[in-house]
Order: C-alpha cells, then structure tokens, then sequence
C-alpha cells in the first residue's frame, strides 16, 4: 500500500464503482465508499432489502465492509421498484442520484478526507456544496459513460441512419437523465475510462484537467487454444439493446446462417425486444453465472461487439483475458486496448461501417487466434488490477498536490479561486447580476481558431466593454445545453423561427447569461457596472443572418482567418477539436449546406478536410447571409489593426489600447495560443483543402500564409 487513506468514493450505485473502490482500497487510497445500494459482505436488514444488482454485490464482496457507508438503501430500493413507469423512475432517480444523495453524503463527511471522486449524473449537487462548505476537498469527477448530450445526439443519428427505434437503445430518454453542466464546471479533475469517452467530453472543457484511466481485469490463466468448433462460434456478451448495435448484429448473423453460430448472453436492454423471427444460427443464453460466461468465452472464435457508443466496454476485457480475438467498434475502449498492446488480436471498425458487419465478422474469424501466444502476458500487464490502481494513486497524487492552489486557471492574469468559484457558480445556474443599463452590445463571431478571442479582448479594451466568453457553450451553462446541440453548431436560416435559441440570445446580450469560462474573467460586479457588452462566440457563425433579423440592436463583427491555419491550430491542441469524429464535423456542416457529408469529405479521406468542412460551413454561411455584419480578416487585424478596426469604433473608443491588446498574452485563450504565433502546416493536404473551400465559392486565400488576395466574399 502506497497510498493515503483521505479519499472517498460518492457513487449512489453503478457498477463501475466497486471496481474503483476496491483498487483503491488495496492501493491504500480509500477511505470511504459512499453508496446508496447494498454491497459488500453484511447483508443484514435493513441493507438487504436494498441488495445490488448481482455484478456489483460480486465486485465488493472482497472490500471491507467498514469501509462501505450505506445512505438511504430503502429509498434506492423503492425507486428501483418503480421500473415498469420509466419517466416516473427517471425523475425519481435524478433527484435522488443528485440532490439527496448530496445531502446524505455531507451529513457525515469524515473531517479528513482530501479528494471525493464523484461520479457521472449525480456529483454536480454534490460537487457544488462541496465547494461552498468544504471547499479543502479536490473534487473528481469519474466518467464510466460518455456526455449525456453527445451520446443523446449519436443514438438520435444512429437511429436514423440504421432505421432504427429510439426507445430501443438502453439508455435512450426523451429529456437529459439530468444536467451535467455543473459537475463538469466544479470539477477539477475529469477522468475517462478510454479515448473515446474524451472526446465526447463537452466542447470547451479544458482538456488538461482530463485524464484517461482504463479498467483493469484480473488474468489468471493462459489464453484459451482455439476451440475446435465444426462451425465458427461468435459472442456477443452485453445488454441487448440498439446501442450495443443487436439488430445490426442479427442481421450479419441472418446473412452469415450458413457459415456461422451466433451466442448472445444478456438480458434485454431498454424498450428492446428480440425480433420473433430469429435467424436459425443464434442462440439467446440468460441467467448464466459467472463459470458458465467464462466457458462461453472460451469456446468461442470471435467476441463481438459493435456498439455505436460505449464508455470503454469491460466485457471486451473479459474476452481477452480468455484469449478470444475482439471484433468491436472504435467508439468504445477497444482502440485504446489495441495502442497499448499491438500484438492484440483487436479488430476495429467505425460505427458507420457496420452495414458491412457480415464482412468484417469474416475477415476476424479469418484472421484466427495469433500463434505466438506473447500478446497475452503484454495485455495481463498492461491492462491489470495493479496497473488501474497505479494510474488512479497518480490522479489522485496530482489531486492532493493541487490542495490548496487555485481552483481555476493557472494563467498568470486569471481570477482568484474564491472569485471564480463564485461567479461560476452564477453560471452554472444560467444566469448573473446583469447590467443596469446597456448601451452597447456587440457579439464577435468567427469558427472555432479563427482570433475571435484575440478580438473580444481588443474591442472590450477599447470601449471599456464587459467580455462574455462563449456563452452558447452547453458545456458551461445549463440554459445552453438545453439549447445548443453538443460537438454540433447550431445552423438557424435568416427568416426561420428558432424561439428557445433566441430567447437564450435575449439573455446572453443583455449580459444576463455567462459561461463558465466568462465568469473566470468577467464578475458579475464588473459586469453590472458594465454599458458595452463584448460577446463572444464561435457558434453562431451559420446563424449570422438570423441572428441580425432577431437582435437588431447589436454590432455583429465576424473574424475570418486562413482556413489552412485554423485547421492546424485545431489539430495542434485546440479545445478537443483534433477528437472530433467525421460525424461530428462533416455531417452537421453537410446538413447545413445543404449537401451530402460524403461529397464533402470522406469518412476516410484527412482528418484535416473534416475539419476544413467546418471552416467552409462557417465562413460561407456568414459570408452569404450577413447584411450588416462587419467582416475582418485576421491577417489583416494584426498586420494594421487601426484599420482594420476602424469600422467598429465610435466616437470616444479608445484605438491605442485596442492596439496595446493585440500585442498582449490573452487573458483568456491558453498562453500556448497567441495572437500571430505560425501555425504548422506540414502533413497537411493543403491543395486539397483550398481546392475544396474554392468548390464552396471562397477563394480568397491562397496556398501561403498570408493575408487574403482579395475581398471577403463567396464567389
């Protein structure tokens, strides 16, 4: 044991959290685990009557049970009774994973505990009286399942593109389970299970607070020979639900009847009902105990699991520990699993190339079990009860370092902790002490890289403005996240009617809806003596037009910036744009140009291209539908920024400190990030993504870095 025994693990009851536990018990790290279900070994009443589904009473029947801290079993168990009224359920859930739960666990808080690490859609509660009543404690947040928005927006795609039921994935609900806004605001640290889950994190997150810990399992055996079977056997081992791709998987199975078997082992997942009609060669297994899952393992040639979305997928674990060669999606931990060990008999896929899963199956079984059996010992090191506890003793080594620091930002010009906490917190609930009177209200708007950052602080120097910081960024604001889509930019047509999207506009402009990162820089004091609001956002670039009808009172200025240069930016670190996905950036930049995704950019063309169809989205859209907004390009505001910035400055602005900002570290973006500083353009297809922006009419900028060759607008 190397650890210190001051951190508490606050899970009301996943599953994930007696694994977590248990590694840190043994690594001499926990100090409590809080839960709302029965675990461990007492089964004594009242406790028993609130029993844990069978997987987590099994993964902490080894923890000692003095450690285990009990809050309302009877009130879990009555909410677990209610399963037959889902909406019913789910409220009742949300509140009691939130709000409750809080309140039980600072009731007996131990007076030394250091860090509580919290978990997923029940620590935003928690997590905020933590900050008000203990604020010593360093709050973690444990993610074992990817953001609620961006998951809710991948199975929505997926159900279409699949023909598919929404109510038939597992974890499908018509509103957000609850508002993750505020764990992910206070949190300090962020810890995934696998790459995947990272990047379907909140755009904006700061990405240096994230860390990724995969699960770990316990190999005790060598890997299974191949099984001799006279037909090659494929497992599926899961909840059978859309999400874990059943129906994409009963039809490779019904196209492969004369080759294959098919086992599925689990229950049904969701609203999900197996088809009456199933294919001939597969077979559905329940009730089996832990022996009879090891022995399906064991015979089979292939596990497979082609989910569209999954935190990082234990059951993938399992299969290799057995030896069994994996078939899975990239959207889970399997491509996590495949970089630590190579060797690994991991077959990967894209979501969206499972229409061919009849073919991919074969080529798995094609490739067979890997003679050298070396993987084995690589991926039982590698992926090991020893190796998880190490990696969590170092987040929470890192946690105990920042006791005691500042909670916000390590930048040399940002706020205090205590300020920040505090004008966060006003952020969080949507809302801020808004000015008394506005005279002035102008919004700086450009993609994502372009210097709208470098720009918001220049103008709020010269006016004397208040700076509002991405205020459309559901990551930062319960009110946007109700609003603006996740890893997607809202697309509004000059005269359509978009009344939630403008309601939220009214208040961001009438300084009455900050960000997160706004209130770090932007109190609400500041900003109630405040008559020029400098609104920021990279957002709302494919709505100018309609921006311009709804709010005529404003100043719109848009930034446009060499579209080779955002894109290296965007790859070199910035805020998670270099983890979107295709679907995340081409498909919705498709829909809003109205043209197909796949005649934009390829799913397996550069990942630069995808990003290039985000800048030509942006910039085309502004560019054609903008009536009154001032255009700058960013070249031109640091090569002249007078100007450049003469078409935005009144009577009594003062220039000179406009001017005296541009040259200044930003406030705000990352010191890494400065306003002029090359971007790197090798391994780029440069002929190919200026080709592209000139086929969308914008071919202002050439094959240099340089400023634009003639005027800002689409040909």
């Amino acid at each position: 044991m190397t650890g210190r025994r001051t951190t508490i693990v606050a899970h009301p009851g996943v599953q994930h959290s007696a694994d977590l536990a248990r590694a840190l018990d043994a690594s001499g790290d926990l100090l409590q685990l809080v839960t709302g279900l029965q675990v461990g070994a007492d089964a004594a009443w009242p406790w028993s009557a609130a029993r844990a589904q069978r997987g987590l009473q099994r993964r902490t029947t080894q923890l000692d049970d003095a450690r285990i801290a009990r809050r309302m079993p009877l009130v879990y168990a009555g909410a677990r009774g209610l399963r037959r009224w889902p909406g019913l359920q789910s409220r009742i859930q949300s509140r009691l994973d939130g709000s409750w739960f809080a309140a039980a666990v600072l009731r007996q808080l131990p007076p030394d505990v250091e860090v509580v690490v919290g978990t997923d859609f029940s620590a935003g509660p928690l997590f905020d009286r933590l900050r008000r009543e203990r604020p010593d404690v360093v709050r973690v947040l444990d993610v074992s399942h990817p953001n609620d928005e961006a998951r809710r927006a991948l199975l929505t795609r997926d159900a279409a593109r699949w023909d598919l039921r929404r109510a038939d994935y597992d974890d499908w609900h018509e509103e957000p389970f609850g508002d993750q806004t505020q764990e992910y605001a206070l949190a300090e640290l962020v810890v995934v299970a696998s790459a995947f889950s990272a990047s379907q994190l909140p755009v904006g997150l700061d990405r240096s607070t994230v860390r990724i810990v995969p699960y770990g399992i316990e190999v005790t055996e060598p890997p299974a020979p191949a099984p001799g079977n006279a037909r090659p056997r494929v497992l599926f081992v899961g909840a059978l639900s859309e999400r874990k791709g059943i129906s994409l998987l009963l039809r490779a199975a019904r196209e492969l009847a004369a080759e294959v078997d098919v086992d599925l082992v689990g229950q049904l997942g969701g609203a999900y009902v197996l088809p009456s009609d199933l294919p001939s060669n597969v077979r559905w297994h329940r009730g089996l105990d832990n022996s009879q899952v090891a022995a399906m393992f064991r015979a089979a040639d292939l596990f497979v699991l082609p989910a569209m979305c999954e935190g990082f997928g234990r059951v993938l674990l399992e299969a290799l520990a057995h030896g069994t060669p994996v078939l899975a999606t990239t959207a889970s931990g399997a491509p996590d699993i495949k970089r630590e060990v190579p060797r690994a008999p991991v077959s990967l896929m894209d979501p969206d190339e499972r229409g061919d899963l009849a073919g991919r199956i074969r080529d798995a079984l094609a490739a067979g079990r890997p003679q050298d059996t070396g993987w084995h010992d690589e991926f039982a090191a590698a992926f090991s009860p020893a190796a998880y506890q190490r990696r969590w003793s170092a987040v929470l080594r890192e946690a105990r370092a920042a006791r005691g620091a500042a909670r916000s930002s390590v930048h040399p010009t940002a706020r205090s902790a205590a300020r920040t906490a505090h004008n966060a917190a006003l952020a969080i609930r949507g809302g801020a002490v808004g000015p008394r009177r506005i005279e002035r209200r102008i919004a700086v708007l450009g993609t994502g890289r372009s210097g709208t950052t470098a720009l918001m602080e220049a103008i709020a120097a010269a006016t004397g403005g208040a700076e509002i910081y991405e205020p459309f960024r559901p990551a930062s604001s319960r009110a946007a996240a109700r609003v603006v889509p996740w890893h997607e930019y809202p697309r509004v047509a000059p005269d359509a009617s978009a009344p939630e999207l403008e309601a939220l506009a009214r208040r961001v402009f009438d300084g009455r809806a900050l960000s997160r990162w706004s209130a770090q820089y932007t109190s609400p004091e500041e900003l109630g003596r405040a008559t020029t609001l400098v609104v920021k956002d990279v957002r709302l670039n494919r709505s100018v037009g309609w921006l311009e009808r709804v709010l005529p009172e404003i100043e719109p200025v848009v930034v446009v910036r060499h579209p080779v240069d955002v894109v290296a930016s965007m790859l070199a670190g910035g805020v998670g744009w270099k983890d979107w996905s295709w679907s995340q950036c081409v498909a919705p930049a498709a829909a809003a140009l109205n043209v197909e995704a796949a005649d934009l950019a390829a799913p397996d063309s550069h990942r630069a291209l995808w990003l290039m169809a985000v800048w030509i989205a942006d910039t085309r859209l502004a560019l054609l539908e903008r009536q009154r907004s001032h255009v700058i390009a960013y070249e031109d505001l640091l090569a002249d920024p007078a100007t450049s910035l003469a078409g935005v400055m009144r009577d009594g602005d003062a220039l000179d400190r406009a001017v005296a900002r541009l040259a200044s570290p930003s406030a705000v973006a990352s010191p890494r990030f400065v306003a002029g500083a090359p971007a790197d353009w090798s391994g780029l297809p440069v002929a190919d993504m200026l080709g592209l922006a000139r086929s969308f009419g914008l071919d202002f900028y050439g094959a240099e870095a340089s400023a634009p060759t003639g005027p800002l607008e689409v040909r």
